[in-house]
């Protein structure tokens, strides 16, 4: 029993004393900082954004890096690749001495199809941002406040940054630089912008886009750039939008060559759009389907078209004289009132049997919102008289023929905005040419702008919030334009970003005759 305590109490000292021993040694090691920097070899972030579907090089989003190329090593020492099996043994993180980087310049082959060289890893990854995605825009036109990710390097403004982006897991992100969207859309999969971001126009003024549809909106103020495809009415005009109706896909597009190409989705339609430089045309036919009550319409020719932009309210510029195509009398006299005439009133019109008897646009009007979806069904009682509003000559129409005739004249002395010769603020309808002339409906003049949302109008003593096109056709429409009352003052955005306040229908028509 004693042995054992001696036992532990020795066992005991000797710990003591070795513990002691360790830490007097611990206490003389002394650890010198090293005087110089280790060398970091960072690998190509772009590496991870290569795929190999292309046997002349390798793809890097819209373009391409050709064969042969030489490529750094961790070591120092270079390789050359000559395909992609090379490349992908090259850039294997588990070798002994991957690739980091690429030796620059490098030949390239351009979205366009040319070839080109970059000089370095910046100017190679400026070129792979700046191409527009393929795919996405449909995600993104669903979900309304996304857009693809891509430096805006060929449209008419600049990104302004920071920028928010988030892919299609909700995972968000900031891109502080060019260099770091750079980073993020090598390395992120299928990668968002957020709205609303701000851009900085050719002016140098800054402009939020809050919406998908207000980022096409602003494409359309670039030169070349058009969002909806025109479609040639008589072989004379080009109509661009569609009022009431919305165009579906599938649609055929011809091409400036004369080639046809057959647009499916709206990543197809985007990229058309984006990628500047080639003039298109719609043709038929085509379908559309109605924002006021789902309603799809096929369009087969030029006749079908025109009735349908009718059934909408929309004014009809006749444009360069000749053939007045299939629009009713009364539209095409009624519509462009202002043009360079007044109509003569009392007027009359009889539909379905009744006589109307109208003494003023609004009364038309009236009658047009009861027949706004059988426009036919409506017919002028003739004759009918107009004045000159320059010479105040009476001239008496007897018919359909001598109204086409008559108005063709107005246009030809490039007096093309109805309403706005004499403006009153007792007209209660300058909504309907103002809105119907805003983006995303049937351009009257050249001279794209939008509204400072929300704008709004009153109808029979209710006041209603407007936001967007469809928030307008479905206050309006189920009335007569008579009934619909814009309020003032309102602020319209030009297409170089200006805001310009409209205090009156004075200055509604001051504001449309400036545009050029």
């Amino acid at each position: 029993m004693k042995f054992s305590i001696r036992l532990n109490i020795l066992l005991v000292f000797i710990a003591v004393l070795f513990a002691a021993c360790e830490k007097d040694n611990m206490d003389e090691i002394v650890i010198d900082e090293p005087d110089y920097q280790p060398e970091v070899n960072e690998t190509n972030p772009l590496f991870l954004a290569m795929s190999a579907n292309n046997p002349e090089g390798l793809e890097l989003g819209c373009i391409s890096i050709l064969y042969p190329f030489d490529m750094a090593l961790e070591s120092g020492s270079t390789i050359t690749i000559n395909s992609e099996g090379e490349f992908t043994a090259a850039i294997d993180t588990t070798a002994m001495d991957p690739a980091v980087d690429f030796i620059y310049p490098l030949d390239i082959l351009n979205g366009e199809g040319e070839t080109a060289q970059v000089a370095s890893i910046e100017e190679l990854g400026l070129s792979f941002v700046a191409c527009i995605p393929s795919n996405g825009w449909d995600y993104g036109s669903t979900a309304g406040n996304l857009i693809p990710a891509f430096s805006f390097t060929d449209l008419c403004f600049d990104l302004v940054y920071p920028v928010a982006l988030e892919d299609l897991e909700g995972n968000t992100y900031t891109a502080d630089s060019e260099s770091e969207l750079i980073d993020l859309s090598a390395t992120v999969d299928d990668l968002y912008f957020t709205l609303p971001i701000t851009v900085l126009n050719v002016d140098g003024s800054e402009i939020e886009i809050e919406s998908y549809n207000g980022f096409f909106n602003l494409v359309e103020s670039c030169d070349g750039m058009g969002v909806n495809p025109p479609v040639v009415v008589n072989g004379q005009f080009e109509v661009t939008g569609f009022g009431c109706w919305e165009l579906q896909f599938p649609f055929t597009l011809e091409l400036s060559d004369g080639t046809t190409t057959e647009v499916n989705t709206e990543s197809e339609y985007a990229t058309t759009i984006l990628n500047a430089g080639e003039e298109f045309q719609l043709i038929y036919p085509f379908t559309l389907q109605s924002l006021l009550d789902d309603e799809e319409l096929t369009v087969s020719n030029d006749d079908e078209f025109i009735s349908a932009l009718e059934s909408c309210g929309i004014i009809i510029d006749i444009g360069g004289g000749g053939d007045c195509g299939s629009s009713e009398g009364h539209i095409i006299l009624f519509f462009n009132e202002g043009s360079c005439y007044t109509v003569n009133y009392p007027a009359q019109v009889q539909a379905e049997g009744v006589t109307y008897t109208l003494n003023s646009i609004a009364d038309y009007f009236d009658v047009f919102g009861m027949y706004a979806t059988q426009v036919d069904a409506i017919e002028t009682i003739y004759p009918i008289s107009a004045t000159n509003t320059e010479t105040g000559t009476e001239t008496i129409l007897n018919n359909r023929d001598e109204i086409c005739d008559y108005v063709n004249a107005c246009f030809d002395d490039d007096n093309d905005f109805p309403g706005c010769d004499n403006p009153s603020d007792d007209d209660q309808t300058i909504h309907v040419p103002l809105f119907f002339s805003a983006y995303n409906f049937f351009s009257v003049f050249d001279c794209p702008f939008d509204f400072e949302y929300p704008v709004q109008i009153e109808v029979e003593g209710t006041t209603y919030d407007i936001n967007n096109r469809d928030d307008y056709m479905a206050v309006v429409s189920p009335f007569s334009p008579g009934e619909a009352t814009l309020i003032f003052p309102i602020t319209v955005i030009e297409e170089n970003g200006t805001t310009l306040t409209l205090n009156s229908n004075a200055d509604v028509c001051s504001f449309i005759s400036s545009c050029e």
